[in-house]
């Protein structure tokens, strides 16, 4: 169980290569991600970032809730090509929070993004009804 090693010869140097891809944000229009009204179509969007070394390819992107209080239309986006260390925002997602839900309440919301190898990336956030 050695804790050092002496590297013999000419030596090498790599670079770690990974995927890693995140939402990092997510922003609900002109309303606050805290005071989201219901009965109204809210526009989402989401800052989407490769966080890897590697580009990824043909990447599906949806947004998700489990909530039964909310509705979400047009929650498919697709990426041919993106770019490791680049960045996009998906726009064109919208939220209707129905006129039953309780002030107060927790949407939890996801963002999950797959590439053409089965890799998956989920970032989850909170909105919060008013």
């Amino acid at each position: 169980d050695e804790t050092s090693y002496t590297v013999q010869g000419s030596g090498a140097s790599f670079r770690a290569l990974y995927v890693s891809a995140e939402a990092s944000k997510l922003s609900s229009g002109n309303y606050s991600t805290d005071s989201i009204p219901s009965n109204v179509q809210i526009p989402l969007s989401a800052a989407l970032v490769n966080t890897g070394t590697e580009d990824l390819h043909d990447v599906s992107v949806t947004v998700t809730s489990d909530s039964q209080y909310a509705r979400l239309l047009n929650t498919n986006a697709f990426l041919r090509s993106f770019p490791a260390g680049g960045s996009v925002t998906m726009r064109g997602t919208q939220l209707v929070v129905s006129s039953d839900c309780p002030s107060g309440t927790a949407i939890p919301v996801t963002v999950t993004m797959t590439d053409n190898e089965g890799n998956s990336f989920t970032s989850s956030f909170t909105l919060t009804t008013r």
